[in-house]
């Protein structure tokens, strides 16, 4: 039973975007139902230190659900307390607290708040001394003589009339009738200021019930932000967060602490440099403050753009901050006010407090990112020597096979089919160094994504070609496990542009994998290569090349993580991770199917990589 305008006091705490423990504890120490809740919660007694030093420990974001689910529990309740019921509790917690300072002024304050609590009715198991009161509290005063200051105060207050109190106040604390007046009034008078301090709303929106709603949906929401892996996927899921709060979905520019520019997540080609650029994007940045802007004539042409990118006639932007940190910038479309450009106070509150959501999730998914980074970068500054002198060694062997390969060349020359096949090794020796070396070649991974050069060789190939090479490639190790190797290719060139070598390596891998899984099961089984022109994926044509086996099928605790790098009982459990990132680097996208009759990976590649965007 809280009054509603503690209640909404409560709720506008949880809406700020760093909550003040101060300004929470001031709140809960002056209602038994929000004390009695915490000490609970906290598992501690109700002294305010204990209570003031576990909240101080905590982050915003844990106070903000404890008090947003706390809130929900509260406003099903069916009668609420009247600000008269609780400020008279209030008043006689403060005359106990004057008694303990005219006794015992180091304990006075935990007085006040126990005194409230049991004013209340209300029990914490975790305060002993809470409990020893709620034992004795009908219990005659003229029995309480020596006790503890808690159970004389409780007593004094808790009686029924002012004469019954001052009694009381001279048979427990040898007060006459004058002095327990004076200490009534600066008891009263320190109540009212205290009450004053919270500055509790003097009129209450409706509407505050409905936000409280929105504000658990964006904490439960948050959850699904959590789960995102990578910047992109984090971004969608927010703006699918807000589509379903606000109507609208915003678009975020990250920002990259070490060129200080604003990187659009989902407009890649865009960097807006904080300190030069005139866009209010930048000044946003530089200036921590939001902006709210109509497509006009004075705005910078890359502001007007962005407007009409997102397809709205004015948009408000506001800094992203995590822990007050500048993380990025969000702009949001907002639609045109017939009335002016004012809009819902309510809502600004609740964007801002979703921005903080996602703000605290972007940064600790950038720091996550620079941990690995660091981590990968120490790996690579240890191992980097160690790996040049394998490389050195593996080449040389390499070197001399090859040259082996082309003696018997020379020697076979009249023998097609041998030459062919010579031909083969020969350039899977050249491809497996080329693979060897790339070990050391790889660019620093401090760098930022945009400067790093593009590895790939892109160039035109007909991929029937790279199918029938990789078939050729696995028939010897396919059939010493009796298994077949066929390939679909119909009589169509499928000329696409990419890096033959990558694409060869892809198929590699997946045919070793499959001719692995169908030995375990020694069926005889049979390995297909099949590939498609004309299909499309979001709007870009390709080719669709398809692995199949007839093989026991992948697991379903696999296939919840297939293209992730694991340990495997053979070799690294590096192959499909390897494959997917590849493929990745390529434009491409893959997905499997799977039974236990067997399983089908599709790789999609783009026809042409200009058209990729």
């Amino acid at each position: 039973m809280i009054p509603e305008s503690i209640m909404y006091g409560y709720f506008r705490l949880s809406t700020e975007q760093e909550i003040r423990v101060d300004k929470l504890f001031q709140l809960v120490s002056a209602e038994a139902g929000l004390l009695s809740f915490w000490a609970r919660t906290l598992d501690t007694s109700v002294a305010p230190d204990q209570i003031l030093k576990i909240l101080g420990d905590m982050e915003s974001r844990n106070l903000r659900r404890i008090i947003q689910s706390h809130l929900l529990i509260l406003q099903s309740a069916p009668v609420q307390q009247t600000d008269l019921e609780w400020q008279n509790h209030m008043q006689a917690s403060f005359v106990a607290q004057a008694l303990g300072d005219f006794t015992h002024p180091k304990r006075a304050e935990a007085l006040q708040s126990r005194v409230l609590i049991a004013l209340s009715g209300l029990e914490v198991p975790s305060d002993a001394l809470l409990t020893e009161l709620f034992e004795f509290r009908n219990v005659a005063p003229e029995q309480l003589a020596d006790t503890h200051p808690l159970l004389r105060a409780f007593a004094c207050v808790s009686q029924s009339s002012v004469e019954e109190e001052a009694r009381v106040a001279e048979l427990l604390f040898e007060l006459e009738q004058g002095q327990y007046d004076k200490i009534c009034q600066q008891a009263d008078s320190r109540c009212e200021e205290y009450i004053n301090g919270l500055n509790l709303p003097l009129e209450i929106p409706e509407s505050w019930r409905a936000d409280l709603r929105r504000a658990v949906q964006l904490s439960l929401y948050s959850e699904t932000l959590a789960r995102q892996k990578n910047m992109l996927d984090l971004h969608y899921a927010y703006a699918r967060v807000c589509l379903a709060l606000f109507q609208v979905a915003p678009t975020c520019f990250v920002l990259d602490t070490k060129n200080q520019n604003l990187k659009g997540i989902n407009f890649p080609d865009i960097s807006i440099s904080v300190e030069r650029s005139p866009s209010m994007l930048a000044r946003c940045a530089r200036e921590d403050e939001e902006y709210l802007e109509q497509d006009d004539e004075m705005l910078c042409v890359f502001d007007r753009q962005l407007i009409r990118r997102m397809f709205t006639q004015q948009i408000r932007v506001l800094p992203l901050k995590d822990d007050n940190k500048l993380v990025g910038v969000l702009a949001y479309p907002v639609d045109v006010n017939p009335d002016g450009l004012v809009l819902d106070e309510d809502v600004l509150v609740e964007q801002r407090s979703a921005a903080s959501e996602f703000a605290y999730w972007l940064n600790n998914l950038q720091q996550n990112r620079s941990r690995q980074t660091q981590t990968l970068e120490n790996y690579r500054t240890l191992h980097e020597k160690k790996l040049r002198e394998i490389v050195h060694e593996a080449n040389n062997p390499l070197s001399i096979v090859n040259n082996y390969l082309h003696i018997l060349e020379l020697r076979l020359q009249n023998e097609q089919g041998a030459t062919d096949q010579l031909h083969m090794i020969g350039e899977e020796i050249r491809r497996t160094s080329d693979i060897i070396k790339r070990v050391i070649d790889v660019p620093s991974l401090a760098q930022d994504d945009s400067s790093a050069e593009d590895s790939e060789h892109f160039e035109y190939f007909d991929i029937t070609d790279v199918l029938s090479k990789v078939a050729e490639l696995s028939r010897g190790y396919a059939k010493n496990h009796a298994i077949k190797i066929d390939t679909v290719l119909g009589n169509n060139s499928l000329v696409i542009q990419s890096d033959a070598d990558k694409v060869t390596q892809m198929l590699v891998n997946l045919s070793k994998n499959a001719i692995e899984a169908m030995q375990e099961e020694q069926q005889g089984d049979a390995l297909v290569f099949e590939a498609q022109s004309g299909i499309y994926r979001d709007g870009v044509e390709g080719v669709e090349i398809l692995v199949s086996d007839n093989g026991p099928g992948i697991p379903d605790k696999v296939m919840s993580s297939l293209f992730e790098p694991k340990t495997g009982t053979r070799g690294s459990g590096l192959g499909l991770y390897i494959t997917f990132a590849i493929l990745q680097s390529l434009n491409g996208s893959m997905d499997a199917r799977t039974s236990d009759s067997g399983t089908v990976f599709s790789l999609f590649l783009p026809k042409d990589q200009q058209l990729v965007f």
